[in-house]
């Protein structure tokens, strides 16, 4: 399991980009990489180089400043028009009904990406598509 610290620096390094934060997904078995608004494209166009240099496939999602906008770039490039979250800590994400498996993701993938942020950062429980 990579360092975080770690690759937070080797992320900054190879992209001129402080990232936010880094988390290792253990499910997925991949690391992600949480960048500021606007630096996505910078840090993604260095992702080859990243996964070279960590051995760990690397995603680069958007941070946000709450749960649903986080949610949304989460589930990215699917196209999100709400996300609410309810008093149970339950995550309602809505999707056209011909995103959803952009939003699920290949074997689930970005709504467990979804999920594992949303809860790490936010304290919500799950995310569901609507």
């Amino acid at each position: 399991m990579p360092d975080p610290d770690s690759c937070l620096d080797r992320v900054a390094e190879t992209t001129d980009v402080e990232p936010v934060d880094a988390l290792f997904d253990p499910v997925d078995e991949r690391l992600l990489v949480l960048v500021p608004s606007g630096t996505a494209d910078d840090v993604t166009q260095s992702v080859g180089a990243l996964q070279s240099a960590l051995g760990w496939p690397v995603e680069v999602v958007t941070y946000a400043g709450d749960a649903a906008g986080l949610i949304e770039n989460a589930l990215a490039p699917a196209t999100v028009h709400n996300v609410t979250v309810s008093q149970s800590g339950v995550a309602y994400a809505e999707v056209d009904r011909e995103d959803r498996g952009l939003a699920i993701g290949n074997g689930g993938t970005r709504i467990r990406r979804a999920r594992l942020l949303a809860e790490r950062y936010y304290g919500v429980d799950d995310v569901e598509l609507t």
